[in-house]
């Protein structure tokens, strides 16, 4: 079985995190379930390909809690490769709410969202929100129809992040995915 070229990983620990890391690289739902499904049994049923396939999923169905509740189970190598990702779904989340609770001109609170969203402070949600185009006062973030956030994915702090983690990635990108006690192992072995 397997996905094929990934014979050079010796170690098990190794292969789950890197296919778990292709899993959660893939753009298309279809095709990291069907990657996982060619997997041999052991390494599908690792926690790292599980997890991988639950966020996948999440994410492709929106559900931001969720998402953002899995990965902070996920190992620190698979929150790096997730970081896109959760800039994506953050953007998503601030629209959806906006349009959930716009049409009531409704304050909601930003501590709340600090946890739904998974950030570090709540004055890092109201920079967000704020990018977004959604009012934040005393604490609370305003969502109404007329703070829609912006469509276009240019101006979105996603697009940004993405940008950013892309340029910044080392050429050997292996030696960032891989354990550090098979790094070398498997990196010379290629």
């Amino acid at each position: 079985g397997g996905s094929g070229g990934e014979t050079w990983l010796r170690c098990e620990r190794c292969r789950c995190e890197v296919e778990a890391s292709a899993i959660l690289m893939s753009d298309d739902l279809v095709a990291a379930v069907s990657r996982a499904m060619r997997l041999e049994e052991s390494v599908r049923s690792s926690p790292p390909v599980q997890s991988a396939i639950k966020l996948t999923v999440a994410f492709q169905d929106g559900n931001f809690v969720r998402f953002i509740r899995q990965a902070r189970l996920t190992s620190p190598r698979l929150r790096c490769t997730l970081h896109p990702s959760l800039m994506v779904i953050r953007y998503r989340a601030v629209q959806t709410l906006n349009m959930a609770y716009g049409c009531r001109n409704a304050r909601f609170p930003v501590r709340v969202l600090v946890t739904w969203l998974g950030a570090d402070s709540v004055e890092q949600v109201e920079e967000w929100c704020r990018s977004l185009g959604v009012t934040v006062s005393d604490g609370y973030a305003l969502f109404s129809n007329a703070n829609r956030p912006p469509t276009d994915q240019q101006r979105s702090p996603a697009h940004k992040s993405q940008l950013l983690i892309s340029s910044s990635l080392p050429a050997d990108i292996t030696r960032l995915l891989l354990p550090a006690c098979c790094a070398e192992q498997c990196v010379n072995e290629t």
